[in-house]
């Protein structure tokens, strides 16, 4: 009984099941006979189980005629985005929630990153294509202030909004938004700059309405220390068999979640190489200090720099600058790696002057930001973590993610 079922919930086509179903009646049937020819517990069980089968049959061709499709790799397809939403917005919609008159209020970290700027965009566009009013989405710049964005936390709990969206100044004052908005009884939803664990576990615990929404910077840890092991020289410039390196982060209160050297130089100790770590420091997504931070370094450290870890584009294009200030040539004698891509760093990678990036999803990452946010309004259960991968961006496939920035 086990495999039948299995049979019917495996493929949404009901006359596919249907036949798979029949057949697996058939097979049952024959077993029985062999057991039991005529014996009396035999025929009982076996009625049992046609009885069973045939409403299986039944439930499944229901079922199937729905036609509720798979949502695969998470994208809303255009035929459900025309019936108001993803398919995951749509099942708590059906339960009584009116997109039209929610009131979803997102406070972004700074518009002045291009990362931030683009992934507003699309969050907007998710939330309409669920069904929401474009008048009833708020929208409001932190501009990288921490006092700003707790006063637009205020002001859409005091407001009443179904939903907030945070991407936050400072991750470290996650927990505090968490607890008021919790208080109001107002679901949140944190994006892109990741809480500490300890505080996303809280959630699952204490069966508060938040998540996370976002990329898993361990494994972009990992993959910036791929590309510079893919080098030939595996990062070792001066050739004395210790790769240093600096390690510009995003946000120092960061602790857990935050760009770690461990990470970040596992391909290289595995490739036998030395490491040093230089100078670590946050330098809070803002260029300016970024390129400050690389003239110090240089200034400081000289030749013996040769690796920029970098948490986020601002910080790989300081760094370019500052490196370029001081003498230096990225790209040839000294390497720079870095966490998300915007069309400014393909052209700084086109040129060789960045190594490489890490593309995130970020229509994908609004689409999930969006429908997760329904899901709590409506009390429904979602995952306190919802980490996403990348894509490496190297010269080899730039022109093509280029195109999917475009998009």
């Amino acid at each position: 009984m086990i495999c039948l079922i299995g049979f019917l919930h495996a493929d949404s086509r009901p006359f596919a099941n249907m036949r798979y179903a029949v057949l697996s009646c058939i097979h049952i049937n024959k077993i029985l006979i062999q057991i039991n020819e005529e014996g009396k517990t035999g025929m009982k069980i076996k009625k049992r189980i046609m009885a069973l089968t045939a409403i299986l049959i039944a439930a499944n061709i229901l079922a199937g005629c729905s036609g509720k499709g798979d949502k695969g790799s998470g994208a809303s397809s255009k035929a459900q985005q025309e019936n108001g939403g993803s398919a995951a917005a749509q099942d708590s919609l059906q339960e009584g929630i009116k997109a039209g008159e929610l009131k979803i209020g997102i406070s972004m970290y700074n518009m002045e990153n291009a990362f931030s700027a683009s992934y507003k965009e699309k969050l907007q566009k998710s939330f309409e294509d669920i069904g929401c009013k474009a008048e009833n989405i708020i929208i409001k710049d932190a501009a990288g202030s921490r006092d700003e964005q707790t006063n637009n936390v205020n002001e859409f709990i005091s407001s009443g909004f179904d939903a907030i969206i945070i991407e936050p100044v400072k991750p470290s004052e996650t927990e505090n938004y968490v607890k008021q908005a919790d208080a109001a009884g107002i679901p949140v939803i944190i994006i892109n700059r990741e809480p500490s664990y300890a505080e996303e576990g809280r959630w699952a615990t204490e069966g508060i309405r938040a998540a996370y929404v976002g990329g898993d910077v361990e494994e972009a840890g990992k993959m910036l220390g791929n590309m510079i092991a893919a080098y030939s020289n595996k990062g070792d410039i001066n050739g004395d068999g210790t790769v240093s390196y600096v390690l510009l982060q995003g946000d120092a209160d960061i602790i857990d979640t935050g760009l770690k050297s461990d990470d970040c130089v596992k391909a290289i100790a595995d490739a036998g190489l030395g490491r040093e770590e230089l100078f670590k420091i946050g330098v809070n997504y803002n260029r300016a200090a970024a390129k400050q931070a690389i003239i110090d370094v240089i200034a400081k450290f000289g030749d013996k720099a040769e690796v920029v870890f970098c948490a986020d584009t601002e910080a790989a294009l300081g760094a370019v600058e500052g490196a370029q200030e001081a003498g230096r040539s990225p790209g040839e004698n000294i390497y720079i790696v870095a966490v998300n891509t915007t069309k400014e760093t393909c052209s700084s990678i086109s040129s060789g002057k960045l190594g490489g990036t890490l593309y995130e999803n970020s229509t994908l990452q609004a689409q999930t930001a969006a429908e997760s946010s329904i899901s709590l309004i409506n009390k429904k259960a979602v995952e306190a973590r919802n980490a996403f991968g990348y894509t490496e961006v190297t010269k080899d496939n730039v022109s093509e993610i280029l195109e999917q920035l475009k998009n």
